[in-house]
């Protein structure tokens, strides 16, 4: 609603989501439609979300009464607080706020919004239908982003630009952080990521797709080749950078 004014905190602490759960009562945070989101939660990090600065600090205050009866205390040091003011709820979308270039709003998207999306994306290995979902999803935000409905007719040539399409982007940073995972000697991880299961007894179907077969997918190499390119960190790089992965036959 106009003049809402909004006030978050955030928290550091993963004891804390138990002390969330036994804190927040059912009325409690910012109300969306007939539900109200008391909390945003991210990896570990915690953020209490209210309409009012008076009411984030009494329910942090409870939060912290809570905590104390289990020996827990919040670090008023890692404790962030951030209010804003919402006029209108458009003015939170990308394709509402004027006088922004298509440049600016990119930035802001691939910033704010993409690693959003692809959290953990450099472990994933994804069927064609997860691809295809992806991908689609990715150039229906990319529209709204925008402002271009998808009756225009816009190729998405035209509408990605110079952006790389989702999975473009999925496969640059996995094989960015497979070559550093291999390079990290004598770690659990770098013992791990050629790992591949074996069958006792072979279902029917085809097998489910190791973390191996995606990187042969991604190089067009065997694994044995590949681990002979990521041992070298400059060619590894210079072999993401280019997009091309091929081994030299000459001397070194």
């Amino acid at each position: 609603s106009p003049g809402r004014c909004s006030c978050t905190s955030h928290f550091y602490h993963r004891p804390g989501f138990y002390t969330y759960r036994l804190a927040i009562g059912p009325r409690d945070g910012f109300k969306v439609g007939s539900n109200y989101i008391a909390d945003l939660d991210f990896a570990d990090d915690l953020a209490t979300i209210t309409d009012s600065f008076s009411e984030n600090g009494r329910l942090c205050q409870s939060i912290s009464d809570i905590a104390a009866r289990y020996g827990l205390l919040i670090n008023i040091e890692k404790t962030k607080y951030m209010s804003y003011i919402l006029q209108h709820p458009a003015t939170c979308q990308l394709r509402h706020i004027r006088n922004i270039c298509s440049k600016i709003k990119t930035k802001i998207f691939r910033t704010a919004v993409e690693p959003v999306l692809l959290y953990g994306a450099e472990t994933w290995t994804l069927k064609k239908a997860d691809i295809r979902a992806l991908d689609g999803v990715y150039t229906r935000m990319l529209r709204r982003v925008f402002g271009i409905s998808w009756k225009s007719h816009t190729p998405n040539s035209v509408l990605y630009g110079k952006i790389p399409s989702v999975t473009d982007t999925i496969k640059t940073r996995r094989l960015r952080f497979a070559g550093h995972v291999y390079r990290l000697q004598d770690q659990p991880a770098q013992q791990l990521l050629f790992w591949q299961p074996s069958y006792d007894q072979r279902y029917r179907g085809r097998p489910h797709k190791t973390f191996p077969d995606v990187l042969q997918e991604d190089t067009g190499l065997e694994p044995h080749m590949i681990r002979l390119l990521m041992s070298d960190r400059d060619k590894w790089r210079h072999a993401l950078t280019r997009n091309s992965f091929q081994i030299s036959s000459g001397p070194t």
